[in-house]
């Protein structure tokens, strides 16, 4: 197990450059904690947007707000991933991606994804186990997602809880909550996405809708 100081994983925020090929996030001691993604994993229920709620800190969010994650079917196994948020107070910024499932049939929820942007190496390396998990969901109200990259003497994790609604009931959330503790992830770290103010008049003739 992990070892812990007065109950809190111990972990430590390593800048980029002492670290090569990871963007600077949260680490944490030794090995990437045993995970389980989530089984019988129905792909196209998932499909659709997400809001972040809450997330460890993650460099490409930073000052990010408003922040939403939509799948959708490109066809032949694969799935397109946009990422949206806003940053500098009103500018609207998308990174997209591209998915796959490592092992469509065998129901597990464990996803290869690549982006374009270099900030995403953090992720690690896309590979035989994946590196984007969806480790829970109901599918209708929340998800958590989460990846890690193993560097032997300590590993660096994302966490996010994903809501279906921008301004999730309480309770709603409340549940999401304890299923990350549920699944022995350090509930400490986690920090409110701010999902204020999202309403940006000059956008909603777009295509994305997203801020309508």
């Amino acid at each position: 197990g992990m070892m812990s100081v007065m109950g809190r994983s111990v972990s430590l925020v390593v800048v980029a450059v002492l670290i090569p090929h990871t963007a600077m996030q949260i680490f944490f001691l030794f090995h990437c904690p045993p995970q389980t993604a989530f089984t019988s994993f129905n792909v196209s229920l998932f499909l659709g947007k997400w809001y972040e709620i809450k997330r460890y800190f993650t460099l490409y969010e930073y000052g990010g707000r408003c922040n939403a994650i939509t799948f959708t079917d490109k066809g032949n196994g694969f799935y397109g991933v946009l990422n949206e948020q806003i940053v500098l107070g009103s500018v609207w910024d998308t990174i997209e991606g591209e998915a796959a499932l490592v092992s469509p049939g065998s129901g597990q929820a464990t996803f290869s994804l690549n982006y374009s942007s270099l900030l995403f190496l953090g992720m690690g390396a896309v590979g035989s186990k994946g590196n984007y998990w969806v480790l829970s969901t109901d599918y209708v109200n929340y998800a958590i997602a989460w990846a890690c990259l193993d560097m032997s003497y300590i590993n660096t994790q994302m966490l996010w809880i994903l809501m279906r609604k921008r301004h999730p009931d309480p309770q709603e959330l409340f549940i999401a909550e304890n299923v990350v503790r549920s699944l022995r992830l350090d509930a400490s770290w986690l920090e409110p996405t701010d999902q204020t103010n999202c309403f940006i008049p000059e956008n909603c003739n777009s295509t994305s809708e997203y801020f309508c």
